[in-house]
C-alpha cells in the first residue's frame, strides 16, 4: 500500500469482512476486518488483525484514512 504519511510503499494492507477474505488477509502485512451491517465481526483470528471499528463502506473508509492517507 502506498502510505502518504510515511512517504512511500512500505507495507501491504488487506481489508475484508468475511471468511472468503481469509486467504487474502493471511498474505498481507496489515490484515483488517470490517464489521458487518449488524455490527458483528466474522470470527477470524490472525496475528495483528485490526478491527475497522465500523461496518461496510464507513469501516473501509476509516481504514484507508488512518493507514494510507
Amino acid at each position: 500500500a502506498y502510505n502518504l504519511k510515511n512517504g512511500g510503499f512500505d507495507k501491504s494492507i488487506g481489508i475484508g469482512d468475511s471468511m472468503n477474505d481469509l486467504e487474502m488477509l493471511k498474505q498481507v502485512d496489515i490484515p483488517v476486518i470490517v464489521a458487518k451491517k449488524n455490527g458483528t465481526y466474522e470470527n477470524i483470528q490472525l496475528p495483528g488483525l485490526i478491527k475497522a471499528g465500523a461496518a461496510g463502506p464507513e469501516g473501509w473508509n476509516k481504514v484507508v484514512l488512518n493507514y494510507i492517507l
